[in-house]
């Protein structure tokens, strides 16, 4: 099996995420992962038991064990949703 790490789940439909459980790695337990997220910043995030799975479905995507790719997704979300809302505008 390898390591998650080694993979980039960005643009993967769900189906194949779940496959991968299957297939590789999970992010260890107890290990500091970032979260990107859209409407709220980076925030850092302990792998659990109950969100292990999470992690590891939507690594390099969501989640990153550098939180400097985290905020640059961050704050691609963020440009992203703020150009279509105001979109209407300009």
């Amino acid at each position: 099996m390898k390591s998650i790490k080694e993979f980039n789940t960005k643009g993967m439909m769900l189906s194949d995420r779940y496959k991968l459980l299957e297939e590789v790695i999970p992010v260890p337990i107890g290990e500091i992962v970032y979260k990107s997220d859209c409407f709220d910043w980076t925030e850092a995030v302990e792998v659990t038991k109950e969100n292990q799975d999470e992690v590891t479905m939507f690594w390099n995507s969501i989640y990153f064990d550098d939180k400097d790719k985290a905020d640059r997704e961050t704050m691609a979300a963020h440009a992203d949703y703020f150009s279509e809302v105001f979109k209407p505008f300009f």
